[in-house]
């Protein structure tokens, strides 16, 4: 188990991504030695960044396998695909096979345009997450656009608006651990 959380450590990005106007803050403590708990940031084809994060259903060394398929899938896809919905259907159709046992995966994926300042994403039964703006102290939850991966695939009522990152606001994505 102390093995599968060092190679698990490995599959979590290495360095904050360097972003003009922009910091990245990232922590990650698995619940167990090992866990399904994913986050990464990719840059895109478009000159965007992508944000993800996903928990598959589930602790120890299978939710950590699968985790670390969807990163192996998410690093592919971003060479090709930006739009945030493409993006996690293509995950979904390649993932969902593998699944298993009743296993699913919350997944979230957040396209960051640093040069206008507004985030599109496509939210697949993940939580928390939301954007906190501190000139106004609004908080926007991002609720889910679509289930879970694993799930039969539906669409769910939400707001699929740009959200705009002005000075100081706080893109906020979490798991379980």
């Amino acid at each position: 188990l102390e093995m599968g959380l060092r190679i698990q450590s490995t599959f979590l990005p290495e360095r904050l991504p360097q972003i003009p106007g922009y910091e990245v803050a990232a922590w990650w403590q698995p619940a167990e030695f090992v866990s399904g708990d994913y986050y990464d940031w990719l840059p895109l084809k478009d000159g965007r960044w992508g944000f993800v994060i996903g928990d598959v259903s589930g602790h120890g060394l299978a939710a950590s396998l699968i985790m670390a398929s969807v990163r192996a899938m998410a690093h592919v896809l971003a060479q090709t695909v930006s739009a945030p919905r493409q993006f996690v259907d293509i995950l979904r159709d390649c993932i969902v096979p593998d699944l298993t046992n009743g296993r699913f995966i919350t997944f979230l994926f957040a396209a960051v345009d640093p040069h206008r300042h507004v985030v599109r994403t496509w939210n697949a039964g993940h939580g928390p997450a939301g954007v906190w703006h501190v000139r106004t102290g609004e908080y926007r939850r991002i609720g889910p656009a679509a289930t879970p991966l694993g799930f039969p695939p539906l669409d769910l009522p939400h707001d699929d608006h740009p959200i705009a990152l002005d000075v100081g606001a706080l893109l906020i994505l979490g798991t379980d651990g």
